[in-house]
């Protein structure tokens, strides 16, 4: 039966693989619509103090603030946010575009920046992120690199280095959240929870770097 309907199947084609975000693009994109600073600003809230936007949320660099209302008035420019900000309430923003500069993009985009200024010490890690280091088992990783995000900001070099230090804070902050939701300080959105260690070796992969199991 098998062999009956290859032998009708003339040709066959399929859709390619869904197109991956482009980084620099999305970093070039926050240059245009928030300006380079200020992008680098929003950054670092959204890496170190989470990536939920509060309406008194706000950055200030060299004097000058922006808060979240002109954040979101600059991100609505873009084509296609309506459709992305529909698709977000009804929980399939997955299917939507991956030419918007959204906030989870922003944050990944200028991971990099977000690093060299903690490792400069004008910015600082959080307290929460230092405490998820220090109680995670012998992780020795640098303070710059104690956020989710790190790698996106890491070269295959760094990642490498780091890479078991990186999987122990994950590990760490794995259990935390989880300690924080059975506890019921947090209210998960979902019935899946997160599992950021297999986030991280997603994102090897994405890279094209081995894993580290």
């Amino acid at each position: 039966m098998a062999e009956e309907l290859l032998k009708e199947i003339k040709s066959l084609t399929s859709s390619t693989r869904t197109k991956k975000v482009d980084y620099a693009e999305m970093r070039s994109k926050a240059d245009q619509l928030i300006g380079a600073k200020m992008a680098i600003a929003w950054a670092y809230k959204f890496n170190i103090h989470g990536e939920k936007l509060k309406d008194d949320d706000h950055v200030t660099v060299n004097g000058e603030t922006m808060n979240a209302s002109q954040l979101k008035e600059r991100l609505s420019k873009q084509s296609g946010w309506a459709e992305y900000e529909a698709r977000r309430a009804a929980g399939t923003q997955k299917t939507g575009s991956k030419d918007i500069l959204t906030i989870g993009r922003l944050a990944k985009a200028h991971a990099g920046f977000v690093s060299k200024l903690i490792h400069k010490k004008i910015a600082h890690l959080s307290d929460d992120l230092k405490a998820i280091k220090a109680t995670a088992d012998s992780c020795d990783l640098p303070d710059e690199y104690c956020y989710l995000n790190a790698p996106y900001g890491m070269d295959e070099k760094k990642i490498k280095e780091h890479d078991s230090d990186l999987v122990k804070f994950y590990r760490r902050f794995n259990e935390v959240i989880a300690s924080a939701v059975a506890s019921g300080w947090i209210v998960p959105t979902s019935s899946k929870v997160r599992d950021h260690v297999a986030d991280y070796e997603n994102y090897k992969v994405f890279r094209g770097i081995g894993s580290s199991k």
